[in-house]
């Protein structure tokens, strides 16, 4: 069930940090951020895949490149599997575009879509990142409520290096046995929990 009294996640992350991240400068303060990789994000029924054309420090390796396809701002869940989450990413032009083709080219149907996260969060504690919020190994699979459009930026923040451009939305999770993983630390227990349900067409249209 939904957490009573706490969200299971509710982070605000650095998109900009993201890409200067080194721990080991000492005037970069890391301990404050939360960094956010948009792995992968596709369209299966209309055959469309964002590319992987960011490379990004893994804050647990920071030796290690990771390829994602956009940077997490911000991300909320309230933890039931059938919860909605709130997503928030800045992404390239050439997936901007693509997300486009994609959406426009669903006229009759609810876009499926299959996408990979990672959330890491800093452990004062250990003085170390750690996953705070992951999809486990497959893609998990989402659906865009019926009359929720998504927020897409026509324009790009010109302010910020590299030229992103905004996307977020609600997004229903379908679908049975997927798993995503959470830790509260870097050294604590490391947990999992199912993430999505069966919905028909009339549940979707409803869903709030």
């Amino acid at each position: 069930m939904t957490g009573k009294y706490l969200r299971l996640i509710q982070a605000n992350c650095s998109d900009t940090d993201v890409f200067d991240f080194d721990p080991t400068n000492p005037k970069w303060d890391s301990r404050s951020k939360k960094i956010g990789h948009l792995i992968r994000f596709s369209f299966p029924s209309a055959q469309k895949e964002m590319v992987q054309d960011l490379s990004l420090r893994n804050p647990e390796r920071p030796e290690v490149t990771d390829l994602a396809v956009g940077v997490i701002n911000y991300i909320g869940w309230d933890g039931a599997p059938g919860d909605q989450v709130e997503l928030g990413t800045r992404i390239s032009f050439q997936n901007k575009a693509i997300l486009q083709e994609a959406l426009l080219s669903l006229t009759n149907e609810m876009p499926i879509i299959e996408a990979q996260f990672v959330i890491y969060d800093y452990d004062f504690h250990a003085k170390s990142f750690f996953k705070r919020f992951y999809t486990i190994k497959d893609p998990i699979k989402f659906i865009i409520p019926d009359g929720r459009p998504v927020d897409l930026s026509e324009d790009p923040e010109y302010d910020k290096k590299p030229t992103l451009f905004y996307f977020g939305g609600i997004l229903a999770p379908i679908g049975e046995n997927q798993k995503v993983g959470y830790a509260f630390s870097a050294t604590g227990p490391k947990f999992t929990r199912e993430i999505g349900e069966s919905r028909t067409a009339e549940m979707l249209t409803l869903f709030e």
